[in-house]
């Protein structure tokens, strides 16, 4: 992040944010949506003879979603150079994110199993060395390419650690790709599916959302602003993201191999006693030290940013408990319930931030995301006291 704020700057950021929006989305298509589903059902069926039907029915839609997403890449590049980089020449991009898809959707596979297996110290293993290999990878296209490389690394970065992650994981049983091209089995696909529009409802409807937000600011205030407002946002992804790593490959699991009211308490609680301590320290650090962060993590250039924090911080401490909510859904396959959860709340941030953005400017964008969710943590806190009563099973 650092590297690309100085080579690029906050213009640079709008270019940029709008690239991982859109490859974001694409990744989710890739695999099928069915990544919470995989752990989900790994979690299940680990050591049971059901597990290989699981395994060989995932593998068959991420072949096929992975074949569309990259025909899809291959044809329409022209037109997705001047959607996303508002000109021609950065074809390359998206043929390029097309010819490495599979990597991607592999690696990606794979962490998922272990995750639901419950293989901490190797998915932990895995994840540190996919994080090392990807800053020293991104780090060498960055020396060499210049702007091409920071723009081949977020399409690549991913698919390269594939090769990491089948190093460490190739010698295990459960890698049983017999009968992969067998008859499928329509009844776990449509399993499967549930997850699918969970996941491709997450993915799409944030990304969309941050691509309106921006374009608007763009518009109204300047590009320099957009570029402020997109670096406290992938602030935001990195801290977040951090939090959600640390805990999420224990919580999924660990709720989706519940039986009882009591024990599904008792972990929730857990998990605000440990996940929202921790975030509020974390949160009141960047606070305070949000100028010497901004000049770490970015530039000088960046320092406007500081306007910014306070308001994004608050929404992500309410965005991180309402986290811990939303992945009940995922759990037991609530599947309606969350999309709907998730147009509503993205429709809601949209609206509030172009009407707050009118009335108080650049600030009224982070002012949006924290009303947002901290009324999306009541709504979820309200929904599941009538899920454990009325609904859980």
């Amino acid at each position: 992040m650092k590297v690309i704020a100085v080579l690029i700057g906050p213009k640079g950021l709008v270019m940029l944010g709008n690239l991982n929006n859109f490859s974001t989305i694409v990744y989710i298509l890739a695999y099928g949506g069915i990544l919470n589903g995989i752990t989900k059902y790994a979690a299940q069926y680990k050591g049971k003879s059901e597990f290989s039907n699981y395994f060989k029915t995932a593998c068959q839609i991420i072949l096929f979603f992975s074949a569309l997403c990259t025909l899809f890449l291959l044809v329409g590049a022209p037109f997705f150079s001047k959607k996303i980089f508002l000109k021609e020449g950065y074809e390359y991009v998206f043929y390029v994110l097309a010819l490495t898809l599979y990597f991607f959707t592999a690696n990606t596979f794979f962490g998922a199993v272990l995750n639901g297996f419950k293989d901490f110290k190797r998915f932990i293993t895995i994840n540190i060395a996919n994080s090392i290999f990807g800053l020293i990878f991104t780090l060498i296209l960055i020396y060499f390419l210049g702007l091409k490389g920071v723009l081949l690394s977020v399409v690549t970065f991913n698919s390269a650690s594939f090769f990491v992650t089948w190093w460490l994981i190739r010698k295990d049983i459960w890698l049983n790709f017999s009968g992969l091209f067998s008859k499928v089995d329509w009844k776990i696909v449509r399993q499967y599916f549930q997850f699918s529009l969970m996941a491709f409802a997450s993915a799409s409807f944030v990304p969309l959302a941050q691509v309106f937000i921006r374009n608007n600011i763009l518009s109204k205030i300047s590009m320099e602003a957009a570029g402020y407002w997109d670096g406290v946002n992938r602030l935001s992804a990195v801290y977040i993201l951090v939090i959600i790593s640390i805990y999420s490959p224990y919580y999924l699991p660990r709720l989706s191999e519940i039986k009882t009211r009591i024990e599904f308490k008792k972990e929730i609680l857990i998990a605000f006693r440990l996940i929202l301590p921790a975030v509020f320290v974390v949160f009141s650090l960047v606070l305070i030290f949000k100028s010497v962060v901004v000049r770490l993590l970015f530039a000088k250039a960046f320092l406007p940013m500081n306007e910014l924090f306070l308001y994004q911080l608050i929404g992500d401490f309410f965005r991180t408990a309402g986290w811990i909510l939303a992945y009940i859904m995922i759990a037991k396959a609530q599947f309606k319930t969350f999309i709907l959860n998730e147009l509503f709340f993205t429709i809601s941030l949209v609206t509030l931030s172009f009407f707050l953005q009118n009335r108080f400017g650049l600030i009224g964008n982070p002012m949006a995301y924290m009303f947002n969710y901290i009324i999306q943590f009541i709504m979820l806190s309200f929904w599941i006291r009538y899920y454990l009563k009325h609904k859980f099973t």
